[in-house]
Formats: C-alpha cells, sequence, structure tokens
C-alpha cells in the first residue's frame, strides 16, 4: 500500500492529495501518516483510506470534522497526553435551589489547543460527569482557550469562554462567569 505524508505547511486540508508526499489523489489502498509536524489536518469531507498513523511527533489537530473517516486497516494514535503542562479545572453544579446537580452535561468547545481526556487530545468534550455532589473535574493543557456550557436537563447553568491560566488556578469558580 502507498504511504502518504502530511507534509503540509500551511494548509489544514486533510482531503488535498497536495498535503501528503507523492503524488495524485488519497485513494482507499493509500496509508495516510502523521508525524513530525503541527499542522492542523481537518477533514473537509469523508476520507477512504487503507489506515492511519499518527505517531507521538504529530503535534497539530487531527480533526474529522463531523466527516465519516474510514480506515480498512484501522488507526494507529501513538500520542499521548503532556502531563507537565496539564490543568484540572474542577467545580461544583448547583440547581437554582442551591441542590446539587447530579448528572450535569459538561460540554468544552477548546478554541485553541487541545482537551485531554484519559490521556487522548481531543477537541470537544460533551459528556455527562458530574458526581451525586455535583462535583466535576475537566483537565485541559493550561493557556487553552475553551467554552464552556453546563447544563442540568438542557437548561444552561453556566456558559463561559475562559483561558485556562499557567498558574495554579484550579477552580472553575475563580473564572469569571459569563
Amino acid at each position: 500500500m502507498p504511504t502518504r505524508i502530511w507534509t503540509s505547511t500551511s494548509s489544514t486540508n486533510m482531503n488535498d492529495y497536495l498535503n501528503y508526499n507523492g503524488t495524485g489523489a488519497i485513494l482507499s489502498i493509500d496509508d495516510l501518516v502523521f508525524s513530525a509536524t503541527s499542522i492542523n489536518a481537518i477533514a473537509t469531507s469523508a476520507v477512504y483510506v487503507n489506515s492511519i498513523n499518527i505517531t507521538s511527533g504529530y503535534y497539530g489537530l487531527f480533526d474529522c470534522n463531523n466527516f465519516l473517516l474510514s480506515a480498512t486497516e484501522g488507526v494507529t494514535y501513538q500520542r499521548t497526553a503532556p502531563s507537565t503542562n496539564c490543568q484540572t479545572l474542577f467545580g461544583y453544579v448547583y440547581k437554582l435551589t442551591r441542590l446539587p446537580v447530579t448528572v450535569a452535561n459538561i460540554i468544552v468547545h477548546v478554541k485553541s489547543l487541545n482537551t485531554i481526556v484519559n490521556n487522548t487530545l481531543i477537541t470537544s468534550r460533551d459528556s455527562n460527569i458530574t458526581t451525586t455532589t455535583g462535583y466535576f473535574e475537566i483537565n485541559l493543557i493550561r493557556g487553552a482557550e475553551v467554552e464552556i456550557i453546563i447544563k442540568d436537563q438542557g437548561t444552561i447553568l453556566y456558559q463561559n469562554t475562559i483561558t485556562v491560566t499557567t498558574d495554579s488556578t484550579k477552580d472553575l469558580s475563580t473564572y469569571a462567569l459569563a
């Protein structure tokens, strides 16, 4: 199978064959490799290839952008989360009656850099992550600009865009409320 290495120096179009070594369109028999660059790769249409390898040397965003990603032989993901540059934000979610929300929906949209969840770099997190006391934690890269939305049964309780500090600020309540 032909190996096509992501070589883009500025374009983020994952579907553009000019952003890879080799010539011609990206084909279903190609093996795509993302390594040694920080240029984001964002799909502009469905991607059909043989395999995808995202190495530990790739620091860009890999985003399917809600398009189908089909890799016959699978995707190998070798990146790990940089533990020394993370900040765990925490907080408590309460209803207007001041009772804890036991199942709040915490939505994080990253505007810059990446969110880290279970040692996986992603760009969005949307899940029920509070405890019975309303406590939640979100692990983010320091300096990331994120939009945080907290919902309880569809009602928005908190919505704000913040930049995660590079100091020891960890309590979400210390960030300005929307």
